[in-house]
């Protein structure tokens, strides 16, 4: 194993990178340059994964952008060690950190596609956003109906005092009153009509036994 390692490791067989491209200048630094906005990008992503995970602890499936991060960190020492072997040929440490690149790209891959269907489950903002505008229109209807309510409640209680009033006013006029609707329902009368009635029978009453008595004599 050690010795495999060894091998694996000794340079001194190998020529640099360079060396392939006949050490033009203009093919040297394209190479440095592309390479090295590359790792940059790749060395900034994760980064930003890391804020973002951190931040939002309400993400779900977290350990995928971190599984994401390490994919992307491994991409990018690849391309710092593409620079690097264009003068020095570490081909060895190279290959070893593809491979671990390709490990890590490998268990992202095969742990994202089965989580897949339940990540499409996930509600978007898009989505939030339409469910958040309905129910504040159903709020706002709410509180329409509520408005309306406390117009009604507040129509009833004013119908009442004009009733109370009213029927004050009634009741102590010095004529009988009363009030009757379109259909010729009695709404009101007051205690004036009421005597009035109750004498006016009284009377008729007393009128009918004295013609009863006189018809017995």
């Amino acid at each position: 194993m050690w010795a495999f390692f060894a091998r694996l490791l000794d340079s001194s067989m190998f020529s640099p990178h360079g060396i392939c491209l006949l050490w033009e200048p203009e093919l040297i630094w394209l190479h440095v340059a592309s390479d090295a906005l590359i790792a940059m990008a790749y060395f900034s992503i994760p980064i930003a994964l890391a804020i973002l995970v951190s931040k939002r602890r309400d993400l779900k499936f977290g350990w995928v952008y971190w599984a994401f991060g390490v994919f992307i960190l491994a991409c990018g020492f690849t391309h710092v060690l593409s620079i690097y072997t264009l003068w020095v040929p570490i081909y060895g440490i190279e290959g070893l950190v593809k491979a671990a690149t390709a490990i890590a790209s490998v268990f992202t891959a095969g742990m994202l596609w089965p989580l897949l269907p339940e990540l499409l489950t996930i509600t978007s903002p898009f989505e939030l956003r339409r469910v958040r505008a309905a129910l504040e229109e159903e709020e706002m209807k709410g509180r329409g109906a509520e408005r309306m309510l406390a117009q009604f409640q507040e129509t009833q209680r004013a119908l009442r005092e004009s009733m109370a009033r009213l029927t004050a006013v009634v009741e102590t006029a010095v004529d009988g009153f009363i009030l009757i609707d379109s259909r010729g329902r009695i709404l009101l009368f007051n205690r004036r009509l009421r005597k009035a009635v109750w004498l006016s029978r009284r009377r008729s009453l007393s009128g009918e036994c004295q013609a009863a008595d006189a018809a017995n004599i």
